[in-house]
């Protein structure tokens, strides 16, 4: 499934991308590949804004995307998205 709107988002490296809904940080890591690839130059990097209302997954999410290499391509915001 977020292969499928992965690539229903048409992304491009240099992409800005806001999810609302971080859940575990699973898409957002997905996405930030896509649009700022560690083979990339950091100027040509995207970004991933993500937005989660409730603060224990907007903290799973912080640790699993730092975890994985991509806290310095994903923001994790403890908001309400709407």
């Amino acid at each position: 499934m977020v292969s499928i709107m992965n690539e229903a988002l048409q992304l491009e490296v240099g992409h800005k991308v806001l999810e609302v809904g971080a859940g575990c940080g699973w898409h957002a890591a997905t996405v930030a590949e896509i649009i700022a690839p560690s083979e990339a130059s950091r100027s040509e990097w995207g970004h991933v804004y993500t937005v989660e209302i409730v603060q224990e997954l907007a903290e799973f999410a912080r640790k699993n995307v730092m975890k994985s290499g991509y806290g310095d391509r994903v923001t994790i915001i403890l908001a309400d998205g709407s």
